[in-house]
């Protein structure tokens, strides 16, 4: 993905900024180009093409009324058996969109309200937080 100038997005780790230029880095013998990102604490360099895991735009008002909804609502009831279940989970993880992996967290968490959650229940992906989303959004900036 390509940003300009002036775009504001969230970095993975430190959270809102602004991209504020291009620069070009010398690194050992290799010389790359870096987007020079201004957060409330630091300013960052990230490497034009690694951005995928590190940088996003912020996510839509729409999404993030469905992602509430989501938290707001009950929780699917997932099957009792944790083969059962972990096949149910790894199908929902296919389509990697923010709401459906809230999805995933809701429902475990339901879950581990009434019950004891398996090991594969606290290790799947989308609760630990191990797994981004395909795309986040190309929404307003978004400070809530």
């Amino acid at each position: 993905m390509s940003y300009q100038i002036g775009d504001r997005i969230i970095h993975r780790n430190y959270g809102p900024g602004t991209i504020t230029g291009v620069e070009e880095k010398q690194l050992g013998k290799q010389a790359s180009e870096y987007y020079v990102v201004e957060t409330a604490q630091v300013t960052l360099w990230v490497p034009l093409d690694a951005t995928e895991n590190s940088i996003r735009y912020p996510i839509e008002t729409a999404e993030l009324e469905e992602i509430l909804t989501v938290f707001n609502g009950v929780g699917e009831e997932l099957p009792d058996h944790h083969i059962a279940r972990s096949e149910v989970l790894n199908d929902r993880m296919k389509d990697r969109t923010l709401p459906v992996l809230c999805t995933i967290i809701h429902d475990l968490t339901s879950r581990s309200r009434s019950q004891t959650l398996t090991k594969n229940d606290k290790r799947h992906p989308a609760s630990r937080g191990r797994i981004a989303p395909k795309r986040m959004g190309n929404g307003p900036w978004y400070t809530a």
